[in-house]
């Protein structure tokens, strides 16, 4: 057990051959995902024009590590529909603000955006979800346990979670 560095446990020689064998389960996952989310209701939470959803590997530190959708998704007659391939590395607002909810919420692996208004707010307030806005920043999210962690921005709202399927889940609920 070699402790060594800042933040939750300790730095393993491997964690770079982890992170690289976990790539593919984690393409898996968000296609498994996008394929649940095409097939939900979203009701109270209508995803932004272009929104994407993106999955980290497990020792995610930067954008290279996070997957998504190309070209995000696409309101469709069958729902949203992923409008590219999965790539590694595509810059979104959601893998950005993923990667800043890790820093001090690790667990966090998956986000997604969808707008952000009164009638959401109350939706995810209901739900227990934990909503931060810019003034909260990282001093209240490491109070947050419950699973789900909002990111507000004026009229999106990051949503983030521990996987895809735990998001599809509760923006479906």
């Amino acid at each position: 057990h070699h402790d060594r560095g800042k933040g939750p446990g300790a730095v393993h020689h491997l964690v770079g051959l982890r992170n690289e064998a976990a790539r593919w389960p984690t393409v898996r996952a968000l296609e498994s995902a996008a394929a649940r989310l095409r097939a939900s209701n979203l009701g109270s939470f209508p995803l932004t024009d272009g929104a994407n959803l993106v999955f980290s590997t497990p020792y995610a530190g930067d954008l290279d590590d996070v997957a998504s959708f190309e070209g995000g998704f696409a309101d469709s007659t069958d729902g949203f529909d992923p409008t590219g391939h999965i790539r590694f590395g595509v810059s979104s607002a959601s893998a950005r603000r993923l990667l800043d909810a890790r820093a001090v919420r690790p667990d966090l692996r998956a986000a997604i955006e969808c707008r952000f208004d009164d009638d959401v707010e109350t939706a995810m307030e209901s739900l227990g979800w934990t909503l931060l806005d810019r003034e909260d920043g990282a001093r209240a999210s490491t109070d947050s346990t419950n699973g789900i962690l909002v990111l507000a921005c004026e009229e999106t709202a990051t949503v983030c979670g521990s996987d895809p399927d735990a998001l599809v889940d509760g923006l479906s609920e």
